[in-house]
């Protein structure tokens, strides 16, 4: 599900199944993520130790599961936070995750509630703590299950928007809003715009689309976007790391911004496809990583090394800095369509290493 249901919706589903119980999409879509808490799984241990190694988790809304669990409530960042299992018994429920909230009845007879003082009308919901959030990107293991998350604009993307809209005189609202048409003569509100999304229709005029259909309107005489973008970018320096292995990078989801920027700041049908020199910078300060690896390509961080991929080639980074002063290596950036009905790609970055000694 990748919008909310409306309240007209909600009445007749209720009329309908008077007896359901309650789910809660979670991520971007509700502005909710949630940390599960499963005792009969050794979650109240797997919670301890990961508090241990970090901080401890700030007081927020809590519910108690049918099944004896705890379901922690948070407030969603501005990007998107994959479902995933972070520990033994400890779930992160966001991006295509959904949790049962209460007074749903668990199939084991018991009841979801909410604790005395931590009710969403007792307790304020707390900011998703940054060291959960670096977690589900960093940590080795499978991600949640579930269907793709919807995927957001940057925020590059969400400014281009509003000034388009502003160059045709209607400001943006900061959620889905309708308003007069500039389009045509348009006497009553047909215009829908969704800010986020940088979708819009007119059910009078019949026209929409996004960004580039938008560009188009305001400047019909501008540079078309590419149906097709072919391969871009040519590495003229030497890497000084062999191009032998792919190695996915993690951590994209927090730069799509600077993605976006260093494939020329527009979408495509096809997406990007771009080959460059990428840098490999030893992250000392990361908190949840002592072997951390860095990718930045042009100056901007677009991610990390995978931790098992970091722990192979940690030192073969820092041979190349001792022995060249830089650790480089041939980069693409990929991904980052725009097609119809918002269908959007996520910026991937793919870079090429060499194989380690021990695979010669």
């Amino acid at each position: 599900m990748t919008q909310t249901a409306r309240p007209t919706q909600i009445e007749a589903w209720w009329d309908r199944w008077p007896d359901a119980n309650i789910g809660v999409i979670t991520g971007w879509v509700s502005a909710l993520v949630v940390l599960d808490i499963d005792p009969r799984n050794g979650g109240d241990a797997g919670l301890a130790a990961l508090e241990a190694e970090a901080q401890a988790l700030p007081q927020t809304v809590t519910s108690v599961t049918g099944g004896g669990g705890r379901h922690l409530y948070f407030a969603h960042p501005t990007h998107l936070v994959p479902s995933r299992p972070l520990a033994d018994g400890v779930d992160l429920k966001a991006e295509g995750g959904l949790v049962v909230a209460p007074p749903s009845r668990h199939r084991s007879g018991g009841t979801y509630h909410w604790p005395a003082g931590h009710g969403p009308d007792q307790h304020e919901l707390a900011i998703f703590p940054e060291w959960l959030d670096r977690l589900s990107v960093t940590l080795d293991g499978p991600r949640g299950a579930g269907p793709p998350a919807p995927m957001a604009r940057t925020a590059a993307e969400r400014a281009t928007f509003a000034d388009l809209w502003s160059d045709l005189g209607v400001d943006l609202q900061p959620q889905e809003f309708m308003a007069r048409c500039p389009l045509h003569d348009d006497h009553r509100p047909s215009l829908h715009i969704d800010p986020d999304g940088c979708r819009w229709f007119c059910f009078g005029c019949r026209r929409g689309g996004g960004i580039q259909a938008l560009r188009q309107l305001v400047d019909p005489e501008g540079e078309p976007s590419l149906r097709w973008q072919p391969v871009v970018g040519d590495v003229s320096e030497a890497p000084t790391l062999a191009a032998e292995l792919h190695v996915d990078v993690v951590g994209e989801s927090f730069h799509q911004d600077e993605l976006l920027a260093l494939t020329g700041g527009r979408r495509t049908w096809s997406g990007a496809h771009r080959r460059v020199l990428a840098t490999l910078e030893p992250d000392d300060g990361n908190p949840f990583d002592a072997q951390a690896v860095a990718v930045r390509i042009e100056d901007s961080p677009v991610g990390y090394l995978p931790r098992q991929a970091a722990r192979i080639y940690r030192p073969i980074v820092e041979e190349s800095i001792a022995n060249a002063g830089v650790a480089t290596c041939v980069a693409e950036i990929r991904g980052g369509w725009e097609r119809a009905h918002g269908d959007l790609g996520r910026f991937g970055v793919i870079v090429t290493l060499p194989k380690p000694a021990r695979n010669r």
